[in-house]
């Protein structure tokens, strides 16, 4: 959406009014309020690292916005999937520019990771003075540990580890930053899985298998059952059948010997 318009206070910011970023393997919604309000990573199937779109009390956010919104527009740099918004504060306007970071040469029609597990985000105050919130809050426990390149967040429900760096010192990573005209803050946003996360989701993904594996067996063997107990049914009456027509021979060959004997 190019075109200025109010930014909501409240509630759930409609569909449209979210633009999409990503290196080809995981993605996130950026709102026109400045917040990254869903996040998958490494991979689309991931958990959801922020997921406020769906829950905006519990599901986690990347916040990043002037206080006292209430204009804000958003456009693609042409030819590109680097996403700018902008919101409008009542003291000043505010440049976010939102992008993945890829490979040199990088193509995303390959069948290959592209990415460098990185999300960049920069803020730049191009009229007036601004107050601005930053808050990287993951959804679930998070664990913070302070740093001397930034901040480190361990996300135990997505089995990830965050690393959060700024061109600006942060107090901690939800605080407000006092910028005016031309000044700026970067922040970048590195992710890697934890050790252990893969064989972990690998024996899950095997134990679903072979679930799914036994719930199939099960439901094969109920649709199978009558027709089982139809052959079987049929199968009992062939053999009752055989076993008289043996008797009534026998019978007969019997009546034969004695008839011959009398004669």
């Amino acid at each position: 959406m190019s075109q200025w318009s109010p930014a909501p206070h409240e509630g759930y910011l409609p569909i449209e009014d979210h633009g999409l970023i990503g290196d080809g393997r995981g993605c996130a919604l950026v709102g026109r309020d400045g917040a990254i309000s869903f996040m998958c990573v490494p991979r689309f199937d991931a958990p959801p690292l922020f997921c406020s779109l769906l829950d905006r009390h519990r599901g986690g956010s990347f916040l990043l916005a002037p206080e006292g919104l209430w204009l804000s527009r958003q456009h693609y740099i042409e030819d590109t999937g680097v996403l700018v918004t902008e919101p409008r504060a009542d003291t000043g306007v505010v440049e976010i520019t939102d992008a993945f970071l890829l490979r040199p040469g990088a193509r995303l029609e390959v069948d290959a990771p592209v990415g460098t597990g990185e999300l960049v985000r920069h803020a730049r105050v191009t009229q007036g003075s601004v107050d601005l919130a930053v808050a990287v809050l993951p959804r679930g426990e998070t664990h913070v540990e302070r740093q001397a390149a930034g901040w480190h967040l361990t996300c135990p429900r997505q089995a990830l580890k965050l690393h959060l760096t700024a061109s600006r010192p942060l107090p901690g990573p939800r605080c407000t930053l006092s910028l005016n005209q031309g000044e700026d803050l970067w922040s970048r946003m590195r992710w890697s899985e934890r050790r252990g996360a893969d064989s972990g989701r690998s024996v899950s993904r095997a134990v679903a298998v072979l679930f799914m594996l036994a719930v199939i067996n099960i439901i094969g063997l109920y649709l199978l059952a009558p027709v089982v107990k139809r052959e079987l049914a049929s199968f009992l009456e062939f053999v009752r059948a055989r076993n008289a027509g043996e008797t009534t021979d026998g019978d007969e060959d019997q009546e034969s010997v004695k008839t011959t004997a009398q004669t």
